[in-house]
């Protein structure tokens, strides 16, 4: 990639500095407290910046009004989830710079651009407590086995049909209803994003949502005894998700005080990685569009792959 030495060091520096913020551990005592100072301290080594500014974005809110600043102290849940934020930025700002320093090393402005891709494919998940990730890991799952099913089954058969090919039918099971019951109007995606918009909108209420438009759906499971759980039957199985966070970790909001701290490092590298990042202020106004929820974000770039995966591509299947 023609990387620098230097740049290469900053690199891994960063990735130091996210691996040591995760093991940054929170106690309550009147809020939420760090409870292993050594940590956080190489933490803000590592990401050039001030160990009191870094501890003070983990375990308070900061606010500006007015002209004035507010500090709210967070519980223990919520310190992770910033915690939690600041690692997950900064690792997909860096991964982001890499790919962007990789397409422009080998696109050249001179001849048809070409490329070799390898699909990680995600494990279908099933723990005794499914949350966001895996509804979204899930639903991932049973877009690629649409395309399977849809390339390796039905044109693949037909393809020997059309040569006069000996074979023997193979059944499969079509997962379209689950597919859609995820992606119509009112399925889970839809009232997920709806109620992440709304300021009063809670877990609570958009499980009520997802009861009432659903209920009645042969892929949609209802548990008799009411909670906080729905389940989807998947290709792979019935898998039961529990909603308890679901709208925060689809609102993705990244606090203005958090894009501060780290547009605030002394390390210029991370400074380019943040230096186009929008305080909300910034963003703000009538007639801007609004910010992308992570599952619109995440169905968005599952909709690309798809469109790539149908297009003039040939592939390679490795067990």
């Amino acid at each position: 990639m023609g990387l620098s030495n230097q740049v290469v060091d900053e690199i891994l520096t960063i990735l130091a500095g996210i691996l040591h913020l995760g093991n940054v551990r929170f106690h309550m005592d009147g809020g939420a407290q760090i409870s292993d100072r050594d940590a956080v301290e190489k933490a803000a080594q590592f990401l050039s910046v001030s160990t009191e500014s870094l501890i003070e974005s983990l375990t308070h809110n900061k606010r500006e009004m007015r002209g004035e600043v507010f500090l709210s102290p967070l519980n223990e849940d919520q310190a992770m989830a910033s915690r939690d934020s600041i690692t997950m930025a900064v690792y997909s700002h860096l991964f982001d710079w890499i790919i962007q320093r990789i397409n422009s090393r080998v696109k050249s402005p001179k001849t048809p651009f070409s490329s070799i891709g390898v699909l990680d494919i995600f494990g279908f998940e099933n723990f005794t407590i499914n949350r966001f990730e895996q509804f979204n890991i899930n639903f991932a799952n049973e877009k690629l086995q649409q395309y399977f099913n849809k390339h390796i089954f039905s044109l693949e058969q037909l393809e020997y049909n059309q040569e006069g090919i000996p074979w023997s039918d193979i059944d499969w099971t079509d997962n379209a209803g689950c597919i859609d019951l995820v992606e119509r109007k009112m399925g889970v995606f839809s009232v997920i994003d709806e109620e992440s918009r709304f300021p009063k909108g809670t877990d609570k209420s958009m499980l009520e949502k997802l009861h009432n438009a659903n209920a009645k759906n042969p892929f949609y499971i209802k548990p008799k005894i009411s909670g906080s759980d729905f389940g989807i039957r998947h290709f792979a199985g019935d898998v039961v998700y529990n909603t308890v966070g679901f709208l925060e970790k689809n609102r993705g909001s990244f606090r203005d005080d958090l894009i501060t701290l780290l547009k605030e490092s002394t390390s210029d590298f991370m400074y380019d990685l943040f230096e186009g990042v929008k305080l909300s202020t910034e963003r703000g106004g009538r007639g801007k569009p609004k910010a992308a929820t992570v599952a619109s974000a995440f169905k968005e770039s599952l909709s690309s792959l798809m469109t790539t995966l149908s297009g003039q591509t040939h592939s390679l299947s490795v067990v």
